[in-house]
């Protein structure tokens, strides 16, 4: 079950879930699709454990089962060894509705 990370306890305004997904990403300019773990996820981003080192800026794509499929851009904000802190980019109205609905709901907003 993922967990819930009190709001005074971060910067950001939205709720965080902590986790442990399994997801695909590539990055930019690649055809290959790679395993990666979402260790926590936000309505504006998401932390993430690859296979290979990241850099920042590096913009990636990634894959996420939610309720339905997800596949979004983002951009790698910051770092810690092979773990990337990633802001979402270009979400369309609908993708917003669909992490923003995943992650209440399993906050039980």
């Amino acid at each position: 079950m993922p967990e819930f990370r009190e709001p005074e306890k971060q910067k950001r305004t939205d709720g965080r879930l902590r986790m442990n997904m399994a997801a695909n990403y590539r990055l930019k300019g690649k055809q290959d699709w790679k395993p990666c773990k979402v260790l926590d996820l936000s309505s504006g981003g998401l932390l993430m454990e690859g296979s290979e080192s990241f850099y920042i800026d590096d913009v990636i794509e990634i894959q996420l089962q939610l309720e339905a499929m997800l596949t979004a851009r983002l951009r790698v904000t910051n770092l810690s060894g092979k773990k990337a802190g990633c802001q979402f980019l270009d979400l369309t109205e609908v993708q917003q509705d669909q992490l923003r609905n995943y992650v209440h709901a399993n906050l039980g907003l």
